[in-house]
């Protein structure tokens, strides 16, 4: 939620565009079903995962990391 509220607040702005992109979980199913977490990563099935490569494509990165 808060990358998307930040993606939000950055598309208000004339002339910048937004992409929004998830890392790959490192952790097994079985684990993220243990901690609760599975219903959480459902939620942004819809968000591409990224590729490295494209690091260098932006002007900008802005990066968050979550908690659980």
């Amino acid at each position: 939620m808060l990358a998307e509220a930040i993606a939000e607040g950055r598309r208000e702005i004339e002339g910048v565009g937004v992409e929004m992109f998830q890392v790959a979980e490192t952790l097994s199913p079985k684990i993220l079903e243990k901690m609760g977490a599975v219903e959480a990563r459902r939620k942004f099935r819809h968000v591409p995962f990224a590729d490295p490569k494209w690091l260098s494509e932006g002007d900008g990165i802005i990066l968050g990391s979550l908690t659980r």
